[in-house]
């Protein structure tokens, strides 16, 4: 939506997972991050233990939300509402407030980028580790 002044904000409305159009499952560990839609029954992972581990687990987290976000925003139709769940409550708050700590807000701004031209509606909720085995498997 393009305000007077040119700029664009997000629509603030709510909506319950039940009116999702897509749900993504995602989950890391320090050697790989991984994603499952079960609607569309794809999977994908990433193998990050070739990389010198500079960043904490918190980083891959937002980079695995960060990467299923931008394959659904790839996707031939995009989703309007997107749901996403994460083991980590840490992500969720970050997902959810548009706040990052120092050393995140690139992910975060990211994530806006990808947001705002495809009017994607992201809400990233919290599952318990046990409630996402799948994802668990492929991190």
């Amino acid at each position: 939506m393009q305000s007077a002044t040119g700029l664009f904000l997000f629509d603030a409305i709510e909506w319950s997972p039940l009116d999702a159009d897509l749900v993504i499952y995602c989950d890391t560990s320090l050697t790989g991050l991984g994603f499952y839609c079960p609607s569309l029954n794809i999977t994908y992972y990433a193998d990050t233990s070739h990389i010198v581990p500079t960043h904490t687990i918190f980083y891959y987290e937002s980079l695995s939300i960060l990467s299923a976000l931008a394959w659904a925003h790839d996707l031939t139709h995009s989703p309007h509402r997107l749901m996403i769940y994460m083991d980590s409550m840490n992500t969720v708050k970050m997902f959810s407030s548009l706040k990052a700590q120092q050393g995140y807000n690139e992910l975060l701004m990211l994530a806006v980028g990808l947001m705002i031209p495809s009017e994607i509606s992201l809400h990233v909720f919290h599952i318990a580790g046990t409630k996402n085995a799948i994802a668990d498997a492929l991190s």
